[in-house]
């Protein structure tokens, strides 16, 4: 009874220091040793019983007194480990420790940098001089030179003598053919022709020219000009025939217009009526005269008109007389 006593009291004093860290307390005074009890003999080990919930802790009893050691007993389960405490304050330094013994060489330091350089030393003895060396071989040859300057000019040879004329060269094919006998000439009105229904053939001022035809020749006549007639009546109108004549003759065909004037309304007056007309004659060698003429024409109440004008005037006809070779 006294061990399981003593065991219960360990194992609760165990349970009580892991459940709740010991504090320090005031140290009791050493009680004397007391003698060793007979060891009891160990019990069978009984079943674990059910973990009890924790309970309240209370407050710390007062330390009893040192009991009798008791027999070990079984090593409980580990407590959870404590906070860690603060840190205590460093302590003094300690006396200097006796000097340790020599310690193995350590391995060689880098090279350090380089000096600087020292005085030039004095210049020594020339000494004798050697043999002459065996030639050595050929060189590469060297790239060309530029060319030199340009030499002055020499002196005029004599002249050769004059060598035999050469052969007649053969006739050259024949060339094209020339312009003669072509020709082109132009007349210019110089002056205004009043030209009445009863008026005659009579030649336009300044439309007239003169050639002179060479054999194999084509003549072409063209002219154009303007009339206007002098009516001062709406709807008044002129009438004019303008013809080419060569050597004061019509010609045997063409070369003849019929050209009227007409007021289109009241307001409107001083019409202008056109010709123009053209021809290609053949005429004989020699000198001929070509002409453009106007004749009135009576036409149930015509009234006069003028014909043509000089450079001052649009009215102003027009006489081209072209040559042709054939």
């Amino acid at each position: 009874m006294t061990h399981l006593s003593r065991t219960v009291s360990v194992t609760l004093t165990s349970l009580a220091l892991v459940a709740c860290p010991p504090q320090p307390g005031q140290m009791g005074d050493l009680g004397a040793t007391g003698a060793t009890g007979p060891a009891g003999a160990t019990g069978t080990t009984g079943p674990t019983g059910a973990t009890g919930s924790t309970g309240v802790m209370g407050s710390a009893g007062a330390t009893g007194p040192t009991g009798a050691t008791g027999d070990v007993g079984s090593m409980g389960s580990a407590g959870a480990t404590g906070p860690t405490g603060a840190a205590g304050p460093t302590g003094s330094t300690g006396a200097m420790g006796v000097a340790g013994a020599i310690g193995p060489t350590g391995p060689q330091g880098a090279n350090g940098a380089t000096g600087a350089a020292g005085p030039t030393g004095a210049t020594g003895v020339t000494g004798v001089t050697g043999a002459t060396g065996p030639t050595g071989p050929q060189g590469a040859s060297g790239a060309t030179g530029a060319p030199g300057p340009t030499g002055s000019t020499g002196l005029t040879g004599p002249a050769g003598a004059t060598g035999s004329t050469g052969p007649t060269g053969a006739t050259g094919p024949t060339g094209p053919a020339g312009t003669t006998g072509q020709s082109a000439v132009m007349a210019v009105g110089s002056g205004g022709l009043t030209v009445t229904p009863s008026t005659g053939i009579t030649t336009i001022p300044g439309l007239s020219t003169t050639i002179t035809v060479g054999a194999s020749s084509r003549v072409l006549i063209s002219s154009d000009g303007s009339l206007l007639t002098t009516s001062t009546s709406a709807n008044g109108f002129s009438v004019v025939d303008v013809m080419i004549r060569v050597d004061g003759n019509l010609l045997s065909a063409g070369g003849y217009r019929r050209v009227m004037a007409v007021n289109p309304a009241a307001g409107l007056l001083g019409a202008v009526a056109h010709w123009s007309i053209n021809a290609t004659v053949t005429l004989s060698p020699g000198s001929h005269t070509i002409t453009i003429a106007a004749l009135g024409v009576a036409l149930g109440g015509s009234t006069a008109a003028v014909v043509s004008g000089d450079s001052s005037s649009i009215l102003q006809g027009v006489l081209n007389v072209a040559q042709l070779a054939q």
